[in-house]
């Protein structure tokens, strides 16, 4: 419904990128559907390391019937797991030398500030950003940061 009224009602050349989900807090998992983010982290204490749990979507408003491009995932989300995604406006945030920030600078930043607050770890990837951009945003951002206690 929503790329129908994406596709019909909004300017020629609209698009949404984004994520939609919902959590089963009873079986500790997230069920999504990636609508072109491109980046969603998964930090796995098992591993301790970031997984990209990207999943297959493509974003909406171009073509008429987006159902077949669309793939739902499930991943489960055990304690101490933390998501991290956000959108290009991060990723390709560029410094003055033409450097992207990229998703590897966004694992270390999330790292860095991994056994804080849920908040305290997107303040700290967005410092981090800042830092390497020396305060220069040409593009919107959107971060969301989850822990899993």
């Amino acid at each position: 419904r929503i790329n129908a009224f994406i596709k019909d009602y909004l300017p020629k050349g609209s698009f949404f990128a984004g994520v939609f989900g919902y959590f089963d807090f009873e079986r500790n998992a997230l069920y999504f559907i990636n609508c072109g983010i491109p980046s969603i982290l998964l930090y796995s204490p098992s591993f301790d390391a970031f997984v990209e749990v990207q999943g297959e979507g493509k974003i909406l408003g171009f073509v008429r019937d987006v159902r077949p491009l669309l793939k739902p995932r499930k991943i489960t989300l055990a304690p101490g797991t933390a998501l991290v995604l956000t959108t290009d406006g991060l990723l390709d945030s560029e410094n003055i030398r033409g450097e992207r920030y990229g998703k590897d600078r966004l694992r270390k930043a999330a790292r860095d500030s991994l056994a804080k607050p849920a908040r305290a770890i997107a303040d700290g990837v967005m410092d981090d950003l800042l830092r390497f951009t020396e305060n220069r945003q040409e593009d919107d951002i959107t971060l969301l940061v989850m822990k899993i206690k």
